[in-house]
């Protein structure tokens, strides 16, 4: 897990940071179809077209 590591929305620009488990989760975000972008220092920039943001989905889990 990388704590710390910033989970972004690329379309609406809005970003959260991953805590110790390295989870992340989104607020009152539309549902809909985004790019998200995952990064953390040292590390290359995690990008996921398509990503689809429904209510009650269940987390997904990225390797960087």
């Amino acid at each position: 897990a990388l704590t710390g590591a910033t989970v972004r929305l690329v379309e609406i620009d809005q970003e959260v940071f991953a805590d110790f488990d390295g989870e992340f989760t989104f607020k009152n975000i539309p549902a809909g179809t985004y790019t998200l972008e995952i990064s953390f220092v040292s590390y290359d920039t995690k990008v996921v077209k398509g990503f689809t943001i429904e209510e009650g989905v269940k987390p997904k889990r990225f390797l960087l």
